[in-house]
């Protein structure tokens, strides 16, 4: 016979182990879920791109069609919380850790981490944060400072050290 302590260890692993398996799939399908959306949207411009692209007048639609998608970026609450998510799933919850340890940090400052995390460029990120290159870089200097008060220094250099 089986020793029934090894028996409940191993039931106890593989139960771990199911648990963990299902987290993965779960954080898998809240990325997949953010990125296919956003894909489509890409693709929706490719395709009008493709069947218009040549004349004036539909350059200029999807011109239009790129600020909207960028608006709706802006000002979608959803989006925001999806982009943490994502941040959060794939650098072990740093949005998290960052609101938790850090009071000085207002909205913007939150979002401009989220969009280098994201590995947006600093010109999209102009955009997103409706301002200039001048005042994108006197953000980063800011959030820096704040974050290296707050004791965020591994973030500081996590964050800080892709741009």
């Amino acid at each position: 016979m089986r020793n029934p302590k090894k028996r409940s260890l191993l039931k106890a692993n593989e139960l771990r182990l199911a648990q963990a398996n299902s987290m993965i799939k779960s954080q898998s399908n809240k990325i997949e879920a953010v990125y296919s959306s956003r894909l489509n949207e890409i693709n929706t411009l490719f395709e009008t791109y493709y069947e218009h692209g040549n004349t004036s007048r539909e350059s200029a639609k999807i011109v239009e069609k790129v600020k909207e998608i960028i608006d709706q970026i802006k000002c979608d609450d959803m989006t925001i919380v999806q982009f943490e998510q994502i941040i959060n799933l794939s650098h072990n919850n740093i949005i998290t850790q960052i609101k938790s340890h850090s009071t000085k940090l207002n909205e913007k400052d939150i979002r401009y981490i989220l969009y280098v995390l994201l590995g947006f460029s600093n010109r999209s990120m102009c955009l997103l944060l409706d301002i200039d290159a001048a005042a994108l870089s006197r953000l980063k200097y800011r959030v820096k400072n704040k974050m290296l008060e707050c004791g965020l220094s591994d973030c500081v250099d996590q964050i800080f050290t892709r741009r």
